[in-house]
């Protein structure tokens, strides 16, 4: 995770401070959005309200 290298992880944010991501091995988990998560994030957006 280089700056300007392409994106090729994705998370869901379940609540302010966690977030839903997979790892390969692991398979999908959810922790908290740290610091260094945070520095990490290229793009968010909402998914429209009904």
């Amino acid at each position: 995770m280089k700056p300007r290298a392409i994106a090729k992880h994705v998370g869901i944010l379940t609540a302010p401070d966690s977030f839903l991501h997979a790892y390969e091995r692991l398979g999908v988990i959810e922790e908290p959005l740290t610091p260094s998560w945070r520095r990490r994030i290229a793009f968010a957006f909402l998914f429209p309200q009904r």
